[in-house]
């Protein structure tokens, strides 16, 4: 009796499995189907298809085919630098526990400028003078860090951003309650989007 249940059960589950897989394909035929129309639709609007380095697809006229494929490399490119920096910066280690905010500055733009020879010091743009500058990326120095220094931070972050494609922020020797600083981490993130916060 147990035997025939078992394999009742067995039945019953293969033929679910089967029913689900059914069911993919049509959704799968179903979503195929979709896309080759809505190709097709916009390219009776006179629109070209093209995927971007990071693979998404958009449809843009043919006469601006070539600038936007100018501009997809350009920002690929960027973003590459963006995440190079990123990571040459979070690989440093200051040499001792530097008690003001010009020798970590000084120590990072060494390093930094190793592997980044253009990098700039203290460029003075409008009203903005980051502690670093590659490129179109600007590079925010606190250290030692506390509840006063993340309250300029915002601001610098405003002025910055009109002149600077991205932001790096390196914070040395945190001095904040884990609570007040990640509060404070998700509100610049959810203001100002794409900024890169590096805790040293």
């Amino acid at each position: 009796r147990v035997a025939r249940r078992l394999a009742g059960f067995g039945y019953w589950w293969a033929r679910e499995d089967a029913r689900a897989a059914e069911r993919l394909a049509v959704e799968e035929a179903e979503r195929e189907r979709n896309e080759r129309e809505y190709a097709e639709s916009q390219r009776q609007r006179g629109l070209e298809e093209y995927q971007t380095v990071e693979g998404k697809i958009v449809w843009v006229p043919q006469e601006q085919l070539e600038e936007v494929a100018r501009r997809d490399r350009e920002e690929a490119e960027a973003r590459k630098l963006v995440n190079r920096l990123t990571s040459h910066i979070e690989g440093f280690t200051p040499s001792w526990n530097n008690t003001c905010e010009q020798d970590y500055h000084r120590e990072l733009q060494g390093y930094i400028k190793a592997v980044f020879p253009d990098a700039r010091v203290e460029v003075q743009t409008g009203s903005s003078r980051p502690d670093i500058v590659v490129q179109n990326i600007a590079i925010e120095v606190k250290g030692p860090t506390y509840s006063k220094d993340l309250q300029t931070i915002a601001d610098k972050l405003m002025r910055y951003s009109q002149h600077y494609d991205t932001v790096i922020v390196v914070l040395f020797n945190v001095q904040v309650n884990e609570r007040r600083y990640s509060e404070w981490e998700r509100g610049i993130r959810n203001t100002f989007g794409d900024v890169r916060i590096i805790c040293l």
